[in-house]
């Protein structure tokens, strides 16, 4: 459920994207991909037990950490203006 709406979102952002050109939107709809691939693989890992409990904490903290730079990224690396 979760998953299907972070693909909604994402795609909402692509659109936008095509729409404005704006580059911080690419940065925004690859958070909600990253999103929804977590919510995915947590909910298989939680069904079948493959990875274990540690390795699915570790995996699912390090793409939360993807999602935070993701969104992060633009307002940091800002492009020089002449």
């Amino acid at each position: 459920m979760v998953a299907g709406a972070m693909v909604f979102l994402g795609s909402m952002a692509i659109r936008a994207w095509r729409r404005s050109q704006n580059r911080i939107l690419l940065f925004v709809a690859g958070a909600f991909g990253v999103f929804a691939i977590k919510e995915l693989v947590t909910a298989y890992g939680l069904w079948k037990g493959v990875p274990g409990h540690e390795d699915l904490e570790l995996l699912v903290t390090v793409m939360d950490v993807v999602i935070a730079g993701l969104l992060i990224a633009p307002f940091v690396f800002r492009p020089r203006r002449a």
